[in-house]
């Protein structure tokens, strides 16, 4: 199989991580280009968090839930970036997605035209996986290239 991009999802959690390495070792064997994706399910609101508005209001500060959300997506990708870096991989490409997961990457890989795309097999999930399945799963599904499933 000729690779020569791979898309790789991350969200911070242990599976994303082994995913992460994978794809790394896999990119770095066939000298592929690296692009890390992370979906941000919903932006959040322009208003700051119920939890937040006090703190808001003794700090003089004003951070929306927006921010907060962007901020995290960000570290995550930074981390990954991070990660891949200390594995060997010269350049990688981080890419933040919204919506729903499996939506999100099977139009990433689509749009870079990726020949492999790489999951962990559990994310940080949601009651949406218990109701209709894993993401995993259904980017097996509806993907267009080869998805890996990394246990």
């Amino acid at each position: 199989m000729d690779t020569r991009k791979i898309v790789v999802a991350v969200d911070g959690s242990k599976h994303a991580d082994k995913a992460l390495d994978f794809a790394c070792d896999l990119s770095k064997s066939k000298a592929a280009e690296l692009v890390i994706a992370h979906v941000q399910k919903d932006k959040g609101a322009a208003v700051a968090p119920e939890e937040l508005q006090r703190y808001n209001e003794v700090e003089h500060v004003n951070i929306t839930e927006q921010e907060i959300l962007a901020m995290a997506a960000k570290e995550v990708l930074h981390e990954a970036q991070k990660q891949a870096r200390d594995h060997g991989v010269g350049d990688s490409r981080a890419v933040l997605c919204e919506g729903s997961p499996v939506n999100a990457l099977v139009a990433l890989a689509e749009t870079e035209k990726a020949d492999l795309l790489v999951v962990g097999s559990r994310g940080i999930s949601s009651l949406d996986s218990l109701l209709f399945g894993s993401t995993s799963l259904s980017l097996e599904r509806k993907a267009g290239c080869t998805v890996i499933v990394v246990h």
